[in-house]
């Protein structure tokens, strides 16, 4: 069971991600197995699930999950090739855009490039103010 599941992750799922896996048995029937999963944070996202000629990166909030979107998409590759300002880290990143595209949403409109550099340029702004006594 722990080949055979470990094998079906690691070919559906690139880059390939670090994860462990051990199997026990059930108490009350021992003929019935239990796999325990666990999955680190990785350090190359975005993780892109392959199921046959599909092909889609997810977002988990809490225990849901749903496809990324720009912007998230957007957020992943910034904390797999740069290193954020430590005032701001990724999680700040993901918050300022999670609230833009809440707001687009809203206003019915799709973000594109130009906002995220419009919002890096607020964040260093922003920083640059914190920075000033």
């Amino acid at each position: 069971m722990k080949t055979r599941l470990g094998s079906t992750i690691l070919s559906r799922i690139q880059p390939r991600p670090d994860i462990h896996i051990r199997v026990l048995t059930h108490d009350t029937d021992p003929t019935k197995e239990i796999a325990i999963l666990r999955v680190s944070e990785g350090a190359h996202p975005p993780y892109m699930h392959n199921k046959g000629d599909e092909h889609r990166i997810y977002v988990r909030t809490g225990a849901q999950k749903a496809e990324a979107d720009y912007l998230q998409l957007n957020a992943l590759y910034d904390k797999r090739t740069h290193t954020l300002h430590p005032a701001t880290g990724p999680s700040m990143h993901h918050a300022v855009a999670s609230i833009a595209n809440d707001v687009a949403r809203a206003a019915g409109t799709v973000l594109g490039p130009s906002f995220d550099q419009f919002a890096n340029a607020f964040i260093k702004i922003a920083l640059q103010a914190l920075a000033q006594p």
